[in-house]
């Protein structure tokens, strides 16, 4: 899917202070909106992945994460996740461009690692066929050929001969050790290109979503009594805390360290974050 697509568009009714709807409470205010909007598109509210509200003045009755305790009020799926955007005279904005800007960019991830899985895939089998021509025009020289890739091992010419002539009695076989002892290529080595994609887009909508979702609750948390970097602190804090444990997690399977795996993710996540910055920065973006 190319394009983010508005399927249905509701919201609440518009009030001034202290009028007709200063009686309701904004979390019901809300959820009658999402209640409304399941029931018009007749959408499935447990395929819902993200709600993402946009309120302005996220103070007194409007604190917290209202997008999650308005889902949870209408009486929608407990599993589904709420966040809560507070962008001055554009929350509903910023949170369609928020939203789509991670999926676009685990969609551009998933894509590009599938294209370059596929890739190296196409080539493995290009070089596949064109050894597959040779054992079937030159069957003897391509026998020879092993044999003496056997004996260059250390086998004796009768023990290379024995092996030889067990694994060309394998046209599959014969192709594949053939690719292998003779070019180097082996089948285990080449991912599935829809596998591939699909890691590396959930991977980048998972990464993309941690520095978010801190800056979401720094935001949350101190609300307008201070400036934005003190929310963008926060978030730094808590992509450290994810990168460090994620990198310890890596020592499962390496068997280092925990803290010198984690360290070491923690030192090149924030690396890429302070290159990132500096390019907003010169940017201006």
């Amino acid at each position: 899917m190319r394009d983010a697509v508005i399927v249905e568009a509701l919201r609440t009714p518009v009030g001034k202070r202290n009028g007709s709807l200063s009686g309701v409470h904004p979390v019901d205010l809300s959820a009658h909106v999402l209640r409304s909007l399941v029931e018009r598109t007749g959408l499935d509210p447990a395929l819902v992945d993200d709600v993402i509200w946009g309120c302005v003045a996220q103070v007194g009755e409007q604190t917290f994460n209202i997008a999650r305790t308005a889902w949870l009020s209408a009486g929608l799926p407990l599993e589904v996740a709420g966040t809560t955007v507070d962008s001055q005279c554009g929350s509903s904005q910023q949170a369609s461009n928020l939203a789509t800007a991670m999926v676009a960019s685990g969609v551009s991830m998933a894509g590009g690692a599938y294209l370059s899985s596929k890739s190296q895939r196409e080539v493995y089998e290009g070089q596949l066929a064109r050894e597959a021509a040779e054992i079937e025009a030159m069957p003897e020289l391509e026998r020879a050929e092993l044999a003496r890739i056997y004996r260059s091992k250390g086998l004796t010419p009768s023990e290379a001969e024995t092996i030889v002539g067990r694994i060309t009695s394998d046209k599959r076989v014969w192709l594949e050790t053939q690719a292998r002892e003779e070019l180097g290529l082996d089948v285990s080595l080449f991912e599935n290109p829809t596998r591939e994609g699909l890691v590396a887009g959930i991977s980048t909508l998972v990464g993309g979503a941690i520095p978010v979702a801190g800056y979401l609750l720094g935001r949350l948390l101190l609300g307008a009594v201070v400036n934005g970097f003190a929310a963008l602190a926060i978030a730094f804090v808590v992509s450290a805390i994810f990168l460090f444990g994620i990198g310890s997690a890596r020592s499962l399977v390496t068997g280092k360290g925990g803290v010198k795996s984690g360290l070491e993710m923690l030192t090149v996540g924030a690396a890429v974050a302070a290159l990132t910055y500096g390019v907003g920065l010169l940017f201006r973006v």
